[in-house]
């Protein structure tokens, strides 16, 4: 945007789809869509209106119920805008894949006055690659909701057609292993008394639970796409057993009152939780649920189950595939360091890819702070990575960093 205007507004929910969100189309109508089409331009700008098939908007601003705090000093941004671009050739993919951050941070600086604390998410596919995208969350509601910024009206039925029971249990699993990495981060958040640091603390407990139902309704071959969605088809089919099974009546009543905090993060009641308590109960809640989805096929319940089970994970991915992935890790390191880590590394190299040594000791790290609380020490896994020998907190904060590296590019 460039006039750097906002709307002068009371903080609160934007929801299209809702009665007390119609004061704040107008804001999505007049502001967010203009910040996405001008986010489009800049794209074609850099990589070549005649390299692209297509871009997507997705995620949750497609659906209307991006997290967002709106205020008289402007726009905070607690949800990703997420956009999808699908280009035509080969060496373009190759191209601007490592720069896909660079491209999300030039399009944050159109819009003057918002602040990120989710980012503008830049998702690059080669066309080729679409038809043959497997069953996620993610790629059903591309499908579904995906807004065609540029490319043709058809442009979403490229995306394979997958149905709901398609989705695999591993898909539940990857999800929350991926909500426990981003949780370890958002311990930071306790500690601190900024409104912005709460609006983002609230907002990452929210995603704990909305996580918790996406999984409940994969696992019952019933997912929907849309937040909104997902709770309501849970409230009207309380008899589905697999459902009631998974989402028992007090944690539907969770998953209801946090729902709505994930939509409207501005209505929380400052006196009625606590940051550590909103912090603790909600990893304790999702250290269950991973715990619960597992248990479809193998129950871990104790700690020494939960360290045998994970000891006894295999890669998804070919040792030959694996060690292309550590190269590409270790070559932001000296010749030197990196002969130092692949020694330390040892069996760590061959067994995992470095994405799923960071999920096997996120749950590692969440599963001791419940366990032992935040004053512990922790003690350097092979290679030290992803974290060497230090407290909780520290271990915690490493561990996140590299996993944002990962996911951000």
């Amino acid at each position: 945007m460039s006039d750097g205007k906002s709307p002068c507004l009371k903080c609160g929910l934007f929801y299209q789809n809702e009665a007390a969100g119609k004061q704040f189309a107008g804001w999505y109508r007049d502001y967010f869509c203009p910040f996405a089409q001008s986010a489009a331009d800049l794209i074609k700008k850099e990589i070549g209106k005649e390299n692209i098939d297509g871009i997507l908007l997705c995620g949750s601003f497609a659906t209307g119920e991006g997290s967002v705090v709106l205020s008289s000093k402007g726009t905070l941004f607690l949800s990703d805008v997420d956009i999808v671009v699908v280009v035509n050739s080969f060496s373009i993919h190759q191209y601007i894949l490592p720069g896909k951050r660079k491209l999300g941070d030039e399009c944050e600086k159109l819009w003057s006055d918002a602040k990120f604390r989710g980012r503008v998410n830049i998702g690059i596919f080669h066309s080729v690659e679409l038809s043959s995208l497997k069953p996620s969350p993610g790629v059903y509601d591309m499908k579904k909701n995906g807004l065609v910024l540029f490319g043709r009206k058809e442009f979403p039925s490229l995306f394979p057609s997958h149905k709901p029971n398609d989705i695999t249990l591993e898909e539940v699993v990857r999800l929350m292993e991926n909500r426990i990495v981003a949780h370890l981060g958002a311990h930071r958040l306790i500690h601190t008394a900024e409104l912005e640091d709460r609006f983002a603390l609230i907002y990452e407990v929210s995603r704990v639970y909305t996580d918790m139902l996406t999984g409940a309704m994969i696992v019952a071959g019933e997912y929907r796409s849309g937040y909104y969605n997902r709770l309501l088809f849970l409230k009207k089919n309380r008899e589905n057993q697999t459902l009631l099974r998974l989402i028992p009546p007090d944690m539907l009543k969770k998953i209801e009152e946090w729902t709505r905090l994930k939509l409207d993060p501005s209505s929380c009641s400052e006196l009625a939780i606590s940051s550590k308590r909103m912090w603790e109960e909600s990893a304790s809640d999702l250290l269950r649920y991973w715990k619960l989805f597992q248990s479809e096929k193998l129950r871990v319940e104790n700690e020494k189950m939960v360290e045998d089970f994970l000891e006894s994970r295999k890669s998804k991915y070919t040792l030959l595939v694996r060690l292309k992935l550590w190269r590409n890790y270790l070559k932001r390191f000296s010749m030197p360091l990196r002969i130092v880590k692949i020694v330390n590394l040892g069996r760590n190299l061959y067994k995992y890819s470095p994405e799923e040594l960071l999920m096997e000791y996120g749950v590692r790290l969440l599963h001791r702070r419940i366990e032992k609380g935040e004053n512990t020490y922790i003690k350097s896994p092979s290679g030290g990575f992803p974290y060497d020998s230090t407290e909780w907190s520290k271990a915690a904060e490493i561990l996140y960093s590299h996993w944002a590296k990962s996911v951000t590019g």
